[in-house]
């Protein structure tokens, strides 16, 4: 589990998506291809609280295995809708 705190100034509150770097960032230093939000919480101070999991993958095809992928190709995209 990764968690990160976002505080934003202004008139708007912070938003998951602002939390989103610092998610991966956390995420990357242990490893994870991916980062799945799994809770946020507003403390109605402009603190937006987010926790997400970190994923590793282990089933690859041996052809990618003999490639180590590079930490920093992990990427955000928003939830796909049907």
């Amino acid at each position: 589990m990764v968690s990160a705190k976002r505080y934003k100034p202004g008139w708007t509150d912070p938003t998951v998506g602002d939390a989103i770097p610092q998610l991966r960032e956390a995420g990357m230093k242990l490893g994870a291809d991916a980062v799945v939000v799994r809770s946020s919480r507003s403390n109605n101070d402009r603190h937006t609280v987010v926790e997400a999991e970190a994923v590793k993958y282990l089933d690859q095809p041996s052809s990618q295995q003999a490639q180590p992928q590079q930490q920093s190709q992990m990427q955000y995209g928003p939830p796909q809708t049907r």
